[in-house]
């Protein structure tokens, strides 16, 4: 397993990323490096992307985007609604209890060394243009009608009308968060 995954990071990295352009700072420390994640495919053409820190398994590819390098028909944007109803729905990959994320599972996939887009883009590659951000479960608690998302431009927060859409990138796994660390990460918004 151990020579597996360099080999599988470097065979990510020949993938092109149709998304934009990345800027990540020299000076700027990874808190979201390749090494954090292993990349694997338990269904032909289904990868999913366990993160080693927080113990959560990710799609790899956003909602409506396919293969290796998450293309296809695109990313499709849903309502906060039909997100739930999607992700309740999905076998991805032969599991089948995938949710959307909380907004704290979400940050946790920011990288703060790097913008537009503040994502590891060898391990989710192709995201959308203009960084809109996935939807995550969480309702904003002083504006029930709305719920939180992050910008993947630069990784902050913001919340969205439910009825509006959005990108969706599922998630399975548990409490794993309880010990990460957000790395002293800023909210634009805070969360209420």
């Amino acid at each position: 397993m151990t020579l597996l995954r360099p080999l599988i990071l470097l065979a990510l990295t020949a993938v092109p990323m149709a998304g934009f352009a990345q800027t990540c700072n020299p000076g700027n420390p990874r808190v979201a490096p390749d090494s954090r994640y292993v990349v694997t495919e338990p269904v032909p053409g289904q990868a999913v992307v366990t993160d080693l820190e927080t113990g959560l398994m990710w799609a790899r590819c956003a909602v409506g985007q396919t293969g290796a390098a998450c293309t296809g028909s695109g990313n499709d944007q849903l309502t906060w609604g039909q997100a739930l109803t999607v992700a309740r729905e999905s076998t991805h990959a032969g599991f089948d209890d995938w949710r959307v994320p909380n907004i704290e599972e979400l940050v946790s996939l920011v990288e703060t060394g790097c913008h537009t887009p503040a994502i590891n883009t060898v391990v989710f590659p192709n995201i959308a243009a203009g960084g809109l951000g996935p939807w995550s479960s969480t309702t904003r608690a002083t504006v029930p009608g709305q719920a939180w998302r992050i910008w993947l431009n630069d990784g902050q927060t913001s919340s969205l009308g439910k009825a509006t859409v959005s990108s969706v990138r599922l998630v399975r796994g548990g409490s794993a968060l309880s010990g990460f660390d957000a790395g002293g990460r800023i909210f634009r918004n805070g969360f209420e």
